[in-house]
């Protein structure tokens, strides 16, 4: 999938050799790929609710194509055909929306996924989620999670002051003991990759786990 002579060459011309360089290459030549070469489809955004099925959906779709053709001919039985379309669409909604609820609050330990989708139907979109862009001093908004974070260190950094030290009391030796060094080696990252699930949501990066699992 990749183009490993590319990628190679990328890597090696790279200069600073720290670790967010080298992840900020890897991940960029992954996502370049993933644009160029995995299918993606259109999804249409409305009547997305995880209780509308298909046959509903059909009906919906029917039911509109029902008010435009009233609203031209303007006749009595356009209308009242709308109309009843337009009940019909509005109980079976209700019923689907019913019976999910239903099924979500009987069945979350088993059925996660669905009480997780139902969710996400009630709140917003993904590009509205966590911290809104931030201004520079400059004035400048920055949009990036590296940025954003700066910017709030910086503010921290500044209304903490050495005298807010002498404010913590001494509360003595740790019950707990030190934990040990974090040891990453290529067989356990090997292991965590082959147990992602492929079908769970893409983390901060957007690489979708399925692609980290397959290459």
């Amino acid at each position: 999938m990749i183009d490993l002579q590319n990628f190679i060459t990328t890597f090696k011309n790279i200069k600073d050799r720290s670790v967010e360089s080298l992840w900020q290459a890897f991940k960029t030549a992954v996502q370049t790929t993933i644009e160029k070469r995995v299918p993606s489809k259109m999804t249409q955004g409305r009547n997305t609710h995880p209780w509308i099925n298909t046959t509903i959906r059909r009906k919906i779709n029917q039911k509109q194509k029902t008010h435009k053709k009233a609203r031209k001919t303007k006749k009595k039985r356009d209308k009242d055909r709308y109309k009843r379309l337009q009940q019909e669409v509005q109980w079976e909604v209700r019923q689907a929306n019913k019976k999910y609820m239903e099924e979500v609050s009987s069945a979350y330990k088993d059925n996660a996924k669905k009480f997780w989708s139902y969710i996400k139907s009630k709140g917003h979109s993904q590009e509205w989620t966590g911290v809104a862009p931030l201004k520079i001093k400059m004035g400048f908004l920055q949009s990036d999670n590296k940025s954003k974070a700066d910017i709030l260190n910086d503010k921290f950094q500044s209304v903490f002051t050495k005298e807010n030290l002498n404010k913590f009391h001494d509360k003595g030796r740790s019950p707990y003991s030190t934990m040990k060094d974090i040891k990453i080696s290529t067989n356990g990252v090997h292991k965590l990759l082959k147990n992602l699930k492929p079908h769970k949501a893409t983390g901060p990066d957007s690489i979708p786990s399925f692609i980290l699992k397959a290459t």
